[in-house]
């Protein structure tokens, strides 16, 4: 499980690096999702700046953004949903 959650991180991380704005899209938020459904990831944590994208995206059905994705405003918030509040206390 943590290494599930691990990867989600990562992912997060990584599209945070790239710089990805508030209501701009990383163009590649749509393969990470599908492959974490594939790899039968139970949960991805993704900027909330990509919600849009897999809103409308014709790759990812709505249904799997609905079961395995989350999405977050800050590394913070993607921690917290990880790894629970007590790792803040």
């Amino acid at each position: 499980m943590r290494g599930q959650l691990s990867l989600a991180l990562a992912c997060y991380a990584q599209l945070q690096a790239r710089g990805t704005a508030p209501g701009e899209s990383a163009r590649d938020i749509e393969p990470k999702v599908d492959a974490a459904f594939h790899r039968n990831l139970t949960m991805i944590v993704v900027p909330r700046g990509n919600q849009s994208q897999l809103e409308q995206s014709a790759l990812v059905p709505r249904a799997i953004t609905r079961e395995i994705v989350r999405f977050v405003s800050d590394f913070d918030e993607a921690v917290r949903l990880a790894f629970g509040e007590p790792l803040f206390n």
